[in-house]
């Protein structure tokens, strides 16, 4: 995931640091509790999210001043306390994507709710520590981002209140590890796993008696979204060999192509094969144009390399491609889309795509946790920016259930059109 620092903030978010403002919701952050680690420095101080400059005409009458015995407003029924390393070097740009979706969704529902951001650092002690205070002083966290931090909150033992993660925790390997969360928490960070995991079940239900091949390059998310998918087809008991290919053009990848291409054709006779490409954009156009369109290919949201109301740049060689996306990514008009505004890149910049869907999930999680935190349902189903979400809160040991369905498109004339859903 490309990680670039961007300069959003909308005016429309001034509600939002109005209300923060009157009510004392948005804090800064606090030293961690004395003794975290013998001789650790103190976690770096909280970077609060910077306030929204308001542009009024020459002619605005001046503030008036504040009246001292007016009705004090309500207690909030819901105290969230928000935890990303918004001054990390690697992970700043995507904190802040976060922060600016959390922060939109706020704004467009404030009502019961007091929201504080804590900026976690890049270690994974300090995230423990700021996670204990925002314990005591909140209903639910949503937080850390980093697998390391979550990992690291989940050994400390101490998850006793609503928490939602932004990623898996990290297992022994140094990959996202799958394995039960405590009853407390759930994680909604966005997938590569399970995006493979639906483009899985989607291609065995259109091609049920074909050989697939997961073709994929040397980068870590690339194996992992093929191993996902292999192993999901493998549940339905169809089979899947995996193909590697060389990431740099030139003469490596020439030479795996033709392998590839042997491949399919000596499969071609027994069973129509098709090809799940965990590849980035460019080298899957590179590939599938040195293997022709005559194998069905199905890939994750990393062939998409446009945001939804920009222009993009047609991809004939992609034509054929059917992917899952994000809504916020694919569709501009329709539902819950219309109520949040799109972020601008920053000077000339086009939009990223990356990014973009981090702004996507900040706003689900704002509304996923905020439904939590207000008790008003059990199990409810959510149209959100980041897919149509399902979630059911069970008591004891069951924890959280969260699913996200993500929406099929595919390329037609080089540009991304909308599918039935499989």
């Amino acid at each position: 995931m490309r990680c670039r620092s961007v300069g959003w903030w909308m005016v429309g978010y001034m509600a939002a640091a109005l209300l923060l403002a009157g009510a004392g919701g948005c804090s800064t952050g606090s030293a961690p509790p004395a003794g975290l680690a013998r001789g650790a420095a103190p976690p770096p101080a909280a970077t609060p999210a910077p306030a929204p400059q308001a542009i009024l005409p020459s002619s605005a009458p001046e503030t008036p001043p504040l009246v001292q015995n007016r009705p004090q407003p309500t207690a909030p029924a819901a105290r969230m306390t928000l935890l990303l390393p918004l001054g990390s070097a690697t992970l700043g740009g995507a904190a802040r994507a976060i922060r600016d979706g959390f922060m939109a969704g706020f704004a467009h529902e404030p009502e019961a709710v007091a929201v504080s951001i804590r900026d976690t650092g890049e270690r994974p002690e300090d995230a423990v520590a700021y996670y204990q205070q925002a314990l005591a002083a909140s209903d639910i966290v949503i937080g850390p981002l980093q697998r390391q931090a979550v990992a690291a909150i989940v050994r400390s033992g101490h998850v006793d209140k609503p928490t939602l993660a932004l990623n898996l925790p990290e297992g022994a390997n140094g990959e996202p590890s799958e394995e039960a969360l405590p009853a407390n928490m759930l994680s909604m960070g966005l997938s590569v796993e399970e995006e493979a995991r639906q483009v899985a079940r989607w291609a065995s239900s259109d091609y049920p008696n074909g050989t697939a091949y997961a073709v994929y390059g040397q980068t870590s998310w690339q194996r992992r979204a093929a191993r996902a998918f292999a192993a999901q087809r493998l549940s339905l008991g169809l089979p899947t060999k995996l193909a590697e290919v060389s990431s740099t053009s030139g003469d490596a990848r020439i030479g795996d192509l033709v392998k590839l291409q042997m491949r399919l054709q000596a499969e071609a006779p027994a069973a129509a094969p098709l090809l799940f490409v965990a590849l980035d954009f460019d080298s899957a156009r590179e590939v599938l144009a040195g293997l022709g369109q005559t194998v069905p290919a199905y890939g994750i949201s990393q062939l998409n390399p446009n945001v939804a109301g920009s222009a993009p740049e047609p991809a004939p060689e992609m034509n054929g491609v059917r992917l899952l996306d994000i809504p916020w990514q694919v569709q501009t008009g329709q539902g819950a889309l219309l109520a949040y505004p799109r972020p601008l890149p920053a000077g000339e910049g086009k939009p990223d795509p990356d990014l973009a869907r981090l702004y996507a999930l900040g706003v689900d999680g704002y509304r996923v946790a905020r439904a939590i935190a207000l008790k008003k349902e059990t199990v409810f189903m959510l149209d959100g920016l980041s897919g149509k979400l399902s979630l059911r809160l069970e008591p004891g040991p069951g924890g959280f259930h969260f699913e996200r369905l993500e929406v099929p498109v595919i390329y037609r004339d080089g540009l991304i059109q909308p599918l039935p859903a499989p």
